[in-house]
């Protein structure tokens, strides 16, 4: 059976966004945004800061809840249809699980995750928080994901899909499938058929072990 693991800033957690609102407000309401490159992996990094302490005490300390807790989605209704596409995964498409999952969290922006899931009606099962971006390999199969060094340190055997941006196109080559956004991803009907194909090759599983899950998704569609 597979995981897919999706990860929350950037694909499904609009937080450059929020970074962007509460600097212009309480910070430097005279900073120039027109200079900023909107899509990239992590607006903050563009942002100025009088040290990279105030920078670390912006984010984890002053705005945890504003900038975790209080974000929009990428795209409207983003979670309704999130949902709706792992219900899909789980009962007809054979995977197991679709979680999430949120690097660089710490103290209080973790409850603030946690309410920011809660608010938007998420229905995942699995919900990671790795210390580092080799951890989320742990947990997953599939991994959705904007974040460079999660694709750069892909184990054998691993599928990832990266959520491009101008800022990590130099990763994309060592990516299986490059999408713009989540939704491209799950617009994607043939998608679910290739990870499926090359899940198969990567695990090289045998007449047995796909009869055996063909019979548990006829079985979840009984018990539904």
């Amino acid at each position: 059976m597979k995981k897919i693991g999706i990860e929350l800033n950037g694909v499904i957690r609009n937080i450059n966004k929020q970074y962007l609102k509460y600097y212009l407000k309480d910070i430097n309401p005279l900073f120039d945004e027109n200079k900023l490159n909107p899509n990239v992996t992590n607006l903050l990094e563009q942002l100025e800061f009088e040290s990279k302490s105030k920078k670390k005490s912006f984010v984890y300390e002053d705005y945890p809840f504003e900038l975790f807790g209080c974000a929009n989605p990428m795209s409207r209704n983003l979670h309704t249809f999130l949902n709706g596409w792992s219900y899909d995964l789980y009962w007809y498409k054979g995977f197991d699980d679709v979680g999430v999952f949120s690097l660089d969290e710490d103290e209080l922006t973790i409850q603030s995750t946690f309410h920011y899931l809660s608010k938007s009606g998420t229905r995942v099962r699995s919900i990671v928080l790795p210390r580092k971006a080799s951890d989320v390999w742990d947990n997953f199969d599939i991994v959705i994901t904007q974040n460079k060094d999660v694709v750069l340190s892909k184990p054998q055997g691993k599928i990832v899909i990266l959520i491009e941006k101008d800022d990590n196109k130099e990763v994309a080559d060592k990516a299986d499938y490059v999408y713009q956004n989540l939704e491209e991803v799950m617009r994607d009907e043939g998608l679910i058929e290739k990870l499926n194909k090359k899940d198969d090759e990567n695990h090289n599983y045998s007449w047995l072990e796909k009869l055996k899950n063909k019979i548990q998704r006829i079985i979840r569609k009984i018990k539904k």
